[in-house]
Formats: C-alpha cells, structure tokens, sequence
C-alpha cells in the first residue's frame, strides 16, 4: 500500500511505532528433513458425498429456492431451471435447477435435483493414478414424449490439453415411448418406462472400436442379453465405472457390481490426462410438459497406482528407474514413463485423434546426454504429445517446482508457429477444480513480435492482448541456451495471485517472470494440482524436434510473500494538476471492480469484488488524512460477479450483477439502511422483452433527477444474450415490486448502434451530468479495425432519450473502461486502456483524460480533449501487457464535493487489485498498535491494528532500548511470525510506513 506525495508538498512524516515484550523459555526444535517421495499407495478416495451433511434442502419439488450447498466439493455449473423454450418447465422459475432436496433420496435424507438446462460439478484434488472407480446413484424421470435427459461425465486436463471428458454418458434421445425392442415396458411411458444407455465413444486407431462407430454416440450393448443396455426410470439405479486410465478404455455396471453391462469400453477422448472433477448435467429441454428431473446421491471417485503425496515429502524425478528407449529404436520404442506419470502421446488434440505413441519416450545417453545420472525424459512432434502428474492437495496451496531443459533453437521465421517445450501448471479456478492452465510458460515462438524469436521464453497471459479475453502469448524479454541444459524454478504465491519463474536459480538467478499474473487473472486461484511437460504448436504438423527434460522437484511450499514495487508509476499530480496527491490501497489477490463514494458521508468508498462465487461489496474507510483502509469485514459476500454499485442519498446500497453464473441470473439487487438490519431484495431478476432469464449484462448504476423525482439508471451492455444491444433501463427506486422478470422500462431500447454512433461494441459504463442532468455513457472500440481509437462518449437527453455525441472517432478514447463526472468543473473523465495490443511497439501507456460537455460534429474530434493522469510501466517491463494497469469496467467515482476521485486497478501483480484514490491532501500514518503476541515452539506470532494505506516492518532487539534490526521483509498484513525467534526475552518494534 503506497502513498507518494509531490515533492512540493512532501512532509516528513513520523512512523509510528509500538514494541511488546515477554520472556522465552528454553525450546528444542525437532526439524524434520524432507525426504523424496514416490511410492505405491492405496486406493485413495477423491470424492465421498452423500449430501446428508448440508442443511436447508427443500421439501417439495415446486420450490423456487436456490439452496445448493456452499461447500468447497461442490459447484453449479449452471443454476438455470430452463432449456430450449420461453417459458419455464413446470416447478422451475429460473434459479432452482439445482437444488439439495430431502422428498426423495437413495440414502436419507439429502439428494440433489438437476433440473432440465441445469448442472453441477465434484470436485477432486486430482491424482494421477491407473484405475479410477466411480459410483453413484441416480432416479431419472422424464416425460413420456422427452427425448433428452441425463448426462454425466468424468472431466480430465493436462498436457497442453484443456478440460474435456474422459468418459461420458447419457439416456438415449428418444422419447422412451419408442424404447429399443426386448426392454421392458418399452411402450409405457417415461416416467414408467426405460431408457437405453449411450456413451460417446471418440477413439478410432487399430487398437479401438471400429470406424464405424467411433467418434459418435453409441448405445451401450449388454454383454449378457445382446441387446441394447437399459435402465427403468422413476426409480434409483446404482451405476459404476472402473476406468483404466492408461488404455482407455472403461466397464460400465448398473445395479449388479460383480458382472459388468459391458467389460469393454472406450473413453471419449484418445488424450490421457488425470481426472480433474465429475459433471453431473440435465440435458433436457421444455418443449414437453411433465416433472422431469434428475435425483443424484451417494457419489464416489476412487484412484489407485503410484501416487504422489506431497504432504510426505518433495518428489524427485530423474526417469531412472524406467526402461529407456536408445537411439536405435526411439522411431519404434512407447517406453513411457510409469509410475505417477500419464502420458497423452496423439497425432493433435480433438476427438478421433490417432494415437502417437512415440512422442513421449524416457530415453538413455545414446539419443541425448542427460542432465544427471542415465536417462530423461524426451517429448517431441508437436502437441498433445506429454507427461502429467498431480499430487492432489498439498500441504501448502503453494508449489515449487523445479526442472532441467535441453531445448532446440526454434527456425527464425515469423510465418511459423514453434513452440518446442511447453510447462503448464493447473490449479482451482473459481471454486472448480477443473478448468484450463493458470500457469503456462513456452520456449520458443509463436510468430512476430511480440510473440518471441528463436530462443525467446514465452508466457501466456490475458494482458498480452486486452481486446481477446482469452488472451495470448508474449515474449518474457528473457531466452533459453539452445541445446544446454539449464534449471528453471516456478514458486506460486496463491495470496497475491502471482507466480516467479527464475531461470539458473541454483547458479546465477535470471529472473524470468517477477509477480507474473495467472492467465485466469478474473479468477479466484487456489490449490495448485497438476504440471505437465509437453512438445507444443507448430505451424508444420508434427515437426518439433526432439526436448528434453530431467531432475524434476515438486515440493509444497510456504511462499513468503515478498511485496514487490507496482509496476507501474503514476504521473499527472502536482501543485498546476487536479491533483495534488495520491494513495493506493492495495487488496491483495482480489479484483476490484465497481467502485462508488458513499454520499451520506463523503468519504467512505464502496468496491465490488467481481469474481464468480466469490463476489463481494466491501468498504474502504478514511482514518487519516489522505489514508483510508479496507474494513476487514465484507458488508455482502458469496455472489457471483457484482459489477458495480451506488448508494443512495437515504442510505440504499445498489447493485447489478453482469452475467448468469451458477445460482444468480443477471439482476439488480438492493440493501436498505441500516445495511446490518436488512436483508438483499432481488428487484429484478431478468431484462428485456425477450424470453426470460436469457443472459444479460448489467454493468453500471447512476442516479438522476427528471420532474423533482429520482430515478435509477441501469446500463446493460449486452441484452438478451447479445454482445451488441446496449440498453438504458429505468428504474423507480421506491418500488415495492420485487423479483420481476422481463423487465422492459427504458430510456435507450436495446440498440445495436446507437451507442457507439453507428459502430457498434459495448457501453461500459454510465454518469450523470449535474447541470444539465443527462446521462453520459463511454462506448469502447472494438480493437480489431482501424482506427485504434474511435470509442465515443455520448450524453443521454433523459426524457426523450435522445443522444449527443460527445466524441467521435479520433477524439482518443480507445477502449473507454470507467467514467466520472467532476462536480466541480462538470468535466467528464474517463479510463482508458489505450491500445495494449500486440506488437509491442504499439503498446501506449494506459491513462486517464477528460472532455467538457460540449457536442462535437461528425468526423471531428473533442477540442477539448485533456490527458489528466498517465501510468506508465516501470523499466525493465515496460513493454509486458501483463504489467499495465487494468481499468475496470466501470470503475471510477468522484465525491460528491470533487475532494478526491477513486479508481480501480484489477491488476494482481506486484500484489494488486489495488484502488487508486486521487486528492490533495497529506498523508498521515493512522496510529497502530499491537494486539496479540503469541509463541508456539520457536514461533513468535504478532498481530497488530491496521495503519491504513500503509506498508510495515517487524523489528526485534534482544533488549527494549537496544538496536532493532529487521526480522521481516516488507509486509502489508497485520500479522508475521517471526520463525527466528530466540530462547530468551526479546522485543518488538512494528513500524508502519507510507507504501512510497
């Protein structure tokens, strides 16, 4: 947390100080030395869930309640109660497709409902292992004239493959009134008839099923009776699978466990990866009448073979122990590596894929000197070709992994993609345990600049290229030696959302990637899982030579969470600018998002934590001047991607949530005063005129006055699930109306063009102008045509809804995030990112400006126009997208008297998100004091109060009048355990400082 003051203005300021003291008595520490591990295990149970320890499940199956429980294991996927019609299936009203029930359960009293459209998923602390055995119960009722239901899968990832099912299956999709000849009642109907059982089989080679039927559903034969497997609905069924992870292959039994339906299976994707999680889905739809539902209960996952347990010590892996291909047969040789490992060796990623089984080799001296000992590993002829290993939960959620290399030089042509080894390292993303790469790194190119050279070490992050949310890879400004050994070692730091790799670090340290973000960097990041060694893209299928990769570590580790200086500066305050001053508040690993000041006070600013599941609105109070802190506890918690808020003048906090994720649709949403004392009412729960609960995106609030009364404006970017219509809904904030649905008052219909003056894309954000009481919406460019700066800002006549364009094309508002009104000049300002697109050389430094209110004629750009404050990356990374600060959209707010402006950063490097609060006042350290001292062994733990938007050192002195030398490093929690402290007395001194 940095404060900087101008140096016309800079004071100097007192740090505050407080020590505590007590006596130690003698202690002897028993250390424990870590010990390789890889051993032959026992089954080990991934999943055990029977639902019985959740309250709250509902009695009857009409119930509208979203009850599903909060619980790390479990995770809705999709919480929508509706599929394939306007309206919803009877008992269904939007956000109950998934619901924890007790009015039917295999064993009593809890079950889980799936609704038709709905889903939900297991997670597991994925194991790499040989065999996986699953089972679970489950009642399927269906109409008589459905022809969709179930659909369960087991998900897997790795080695430069992202989730996909392993294993799949579902009812038959037909209407079981026309069930398969020799099943029972096959002319009843579905809720007492039978449905045939398909899997989707997705592996053709000379060693799987015919052509014929591969890549495709098929109906699953018993091997008993020749005809087509069935099970009888409304009724529960007990299913198993054992999986051989290896082959591929999979039996299936339902109700009798000893003989399988069917011994021989094969799995839906040719790509051996480990397990990540269990979908359970309901694949329905409402076009028919009748109570169709899925029950699921009692569910398990199993895995046995060599399994990694990093809570017993750090696994080594030098690949001796394993047959080794030579140079004479590497062509011929499958000599993979065993034990913990899974190799997925395919010609390309996809269904249908040919196995490769030569792309992943462990390989003596005669093909490649290894870095130590006999044998290493070799991956080569391009992607899907790799090893994986998971290690489930670890001791800690953090990870250091260490390897050696021996990559080639990549050909020097831009026209080819060549990427010749590729790490990736999987995680939690947002409470699932299965998702994509949260860490990948490349050696070598993926075309022009900035996207390597020949030898260039690449990173993959969202911030390389703003424009695609999915981002892309860019250069690191570090390279590898071409065919030389050398170690590289990745830590993770889950607290701050970042990782280090170093190059060397046992030799000479480069420093590869300093704080870098995850390229889910919208994400909350836990549990690091799994890594995978893989050959990668080439332009020329199956060209990538031969790499090499030796003497792995993996160890859980305790990160010491360093703070690292912002990456970026700040210019634009001074004695002649708005501003005079400066403070950051940093929120360590959270992304900010909506930001707005509390006007019954003036001076306290409510956030948005815009993450799914994780979602929260919090506060930041002032306690000095120019110093504010983050109150420790969420004034809401537990939603899903709250985009922004406001709060009215009689206390009423509001608030929009931007998408459908899990249990929570698109909605508005509000918290009467006293917040502590109320409790949310859900005002509307869908927008627009189109079939209810179709996605919208909501993003941002304000408050205007027409006629004398108050109004509440909601922009939505995205209506109906649609990127482009832009709409401006109205709404009368004393309502009484709660939960409405096809919502459909506006000021702006939903209109493709009318916001970006004929150009499409996104409205992003929303203010009112207080002279003339028009709202004022910045509309972003899209990115991908020329100019690279033709967003528009444009004022709202609020009674006729007429527009007045403001800026046009030219006026340099590229990718407009946030916008602010400045009450005291009726500027408007506005966040921009500017063009942080690749090439490099075409990166500009993100900023904030401002326009007056006057209208601009078509073609010609804002005179007006005014670059306010700019924030340019600090040398040596100032090229890297991933280290730009990252407007929120919105995300920008005056005070009501224009005494400071607050800004989001949703940046988690160098241990943001990060609030950035613009004033003109001195900064004052807030008075601390110690709170708790605590000893446990060795162990001195210290607590303290909160000195603001400030950073602290420990200090520690064998007498109170002594000298004090530092037992920490920079800290900006209020909490360190001194691992050092000695047997006798000792003193402490905390010392609380301005960040800058």
């Amino acid at each position: 947390m940095k404060t900087q003051i101008h140096p016309q203005t800079r004071k100097k300021h007192s740090r505050q100080k407080t020590f505590a003291l007590w006596r130690w008595t003698a202690a002897i520490a028993v250390l424990a030395s870590l010990s390789a591990v890889k051993v032959a295990a026992a089954p080990v149970t991934l999943v055990n869930e029977n639902f019985d320890s959740y309250s709250g499940a509902v009695s009857s199956f009409t119930s509208p309640a979203f009850n599903f429980p909060v619980a790390d294991r479990l995770r809705v996927e999709n919480g929508y109660a509706s599929r394939g019609a306007a309206t919803s299936l009877p008992g269904a009203v939007g956000m109950n497709g998934v619901q924890l029930v007790n009015w039917n359960s295999h064993s009593a009293p809890n079950s889980v409902l799936v609704r038709p459209g709905a889903s939900f998923r297991c997670n597991v602390d994925p194991r790499t292992g040989t065999n996986y055995v699953w089972e679970f119960w489950m009642l399927s009722s269906k109409a008589n004239d459905a022809a969709a239901g179930y659909r369960i899968s087991l998900v897997n990832e790795g080695a430069d493959i992202n989730e996909q099912d392993f294993i799949i299956f579902r009812s038959g999709r037909q209407a079981t009134t026309n069930n398969v000849t020799g099943a029972p009642n096959d002319n009843n109907s579905g809720i007492e008839g039978v449905d045939n059982i398909q899997e989707f089989a997705g592996i053709n080679t000379v060693d799987g099923p015919a052509a014929a039927i591969a890549n495709r559903w098929v109906t699953i034969t018993n091997e008993s009776t020749g005809i087509p497997a069935y099970v009888t609905n409304n009724t529960w069924n007990h299913y198993k699978i054992v999986a051989d992870n290896p082959s591929r292959t999979f039996k299936y039994y339902v109700n009798d466990m000893v003989t399988p339906v069917n011994s021989l299976l094969y799995a839906a994707r040719p790509q051996e990866m480990p397990i990540t999680g269990i979908r359970f889905a309901n694949d329905g739809n409402n076009t028919v009448s009748g109570n169709y539902y899925t029950l699921i209960d009692d569910v398990s996952l199993t895995v046995d073979g060599n399994l990694v347990d990093l809570a017993t010590g750090v696994f080594t892996e030098g690949f001796e122990g394993y047959t080794a291909s030579t140079s004479a047969n590497t062509n011929a040789a499958d000599n993979d590596p065993k034990g913990p490992w899974i190799t997925c060796e395919t010609a390309g990623n996809g269904n249908n894929a040919a196995f490769a089984p030569t792309k992943v080799q462990v390989v003596d001296s005669s093909v490649s000197a290894p870095h130590s000992g006999s044998k290493c590993l070799m991956v080569s002829q391009g992607q899907a070709g790799g090893a994986t290993i998971s290690w489930g939960q670890a001791t800690n959620e953090d990870v250091k992994i260490t390897w050696w290399a021996k990559v080639q030089v990549t050909p020097n042509d831009n026209a080819i993609f060549s990427v010749y080894l590729r790490v990736s390292l999987y995680a939690w993303e947002n409470n699932f345990s299965s998702a994509s790469d949260t860490i990948l790194f490349g050696y070598g190119h993926r075309g022009a600049l900035p996207n390597g050279g020949a030898n260039s070490i690449l990173t993959f992050s969202r911030w390389f290229n703003e424009w695609f949310n999915n981002g892309s890879w860019g250069d690191t400004l570090q390279s590898y030696t071409p065919d030389v050994w050398e170690e590289y070692q990745l830590t993770t730091n889950v607290k701050l959302n970042s990782y280090t790799l170093i190059k060397n670090p046992s030799s000479t340290p480069v420093v590869v990637v300093k704080d870098g973000q995850y390229i889910a960097s919208w994400a909350t990041v836990k549990k690091f899982h799994t890594v995978a060694f893989s050959t990668s893209n080439n332009s020329v299928a199956g060209a990538n030579p031969p790499t090499f990769i030796d003497d792995i570590t993996i160890e859980a580790y305790t990160n010491p969470e360093p703070v690292e200086p912002r990456p970026y500066s700040i210019a634009g305050t001074g004695p002649a600018a708005r501003f005079t001053n400066y403070t950051v508040l940093n929120v360590p690993g959270r992304l900010i998002g909506g930001v707005t000041v509390d006007p019954t006070d003036n001076t306290s600013i409510l956030f948005t934590i815009d993450e799914d599941s994780a979602g929260e609105i919090r506060r930041a109070t002032k306690v000095a001047s120019g110093n504010w802190v983050v109150d420790p506890t969420p004034i809401l918690s537990g939603m899903y991607n709250p985009n922004a808020c406001i709060v009215g003048t009689n206390g009423t906090l509001w608030w929009v949530v931007d998408n459908v994720r899990g249990s929570q649709a698109s909605a508005l949403r509000r918290l009467k005063a006293p917040w502590n004392l109320n409790t949310v009412e859900e005002v509307i729960t869908d927008f627009g005129p189109g079939p209810i609960f179709k996605q919208d995106q909501t993003c941002d609030l304000a408050f205007y006055v027409i006629g004398g009364v108050t109004k509440l404006a909601v922009l939505d970017r995205g209506n109906d699930d649609n990127n482009n219509p832009n709409a401006i809904w109205v709404v009368d904030p004393e309502t009484t109306t709660l939960n409405q649905t096809a919502y459909n008052t506006s000021l702006v219909a939903p209109d493709s063009l009318a916001f970006g003056a004929g150009l499409g894309g996104n409205a992003n954000a929303i203010a009112t102008l207080p002279h003339s009481g028009e709202l004022v919406t910045i509309w972003e460019d899209t990115g991908l045509t020329a100019p690279l700066d033709d967003g528009v800002v444009m004022a709202w006549d609020t009674t006729t809804g007429a527009p007045r364009q403001l800026s046009t094309a030219g006026s340099g508002v590229n990718w407009g995030a946030g916008i602010a009104i400045d009450p005291t000049t009726d500027r408007i300002w506005f966040s921009d990112r500017v063009n942080t697109v690749f090439p490099q050389s075409a990166f500009a430094t993100p900023r904030i400006c401002s326009i007056d209110t006057n209208t601009v004629s078509a073609g010609s750009p804002n005179p007006s126009a005014i670059t306010e404050l700019t924030f340019p990356n600090i040398a040596p990374t100032a090229d890297r997208g991933d280290r730009h600060v990252n407007f929120h959209e919105p995300g920008m707010a005056f005070s009501t008297n224009g005494s400071f402006l607050v800004v989001g950063d949703q940046a988690l490097c160098s241990g943001g998100g990060r609030l950035l609060i613009f004033h003109s006042e001195p900064f004052v350290v807030a008075p601390i004091s110690i709170t708790s001292v605590t000893r446990s062994g060795g162990n001195a733990s210290l607590a303290w109060t909160s000195g603001g938007a400030v950073n602290y050192v420990v200090q520690r002195s064998a007498t109170v009048d002594g000298t004090y030398a530092a037992v920490s490093g920079i800290l900006t929690g209020t909490s360190f355990t001194d691992a050092s402290a000695p047997a006798g007395n000792a003193f402490y001194k905390i010392v609380a400082f301005p960040q800058n």
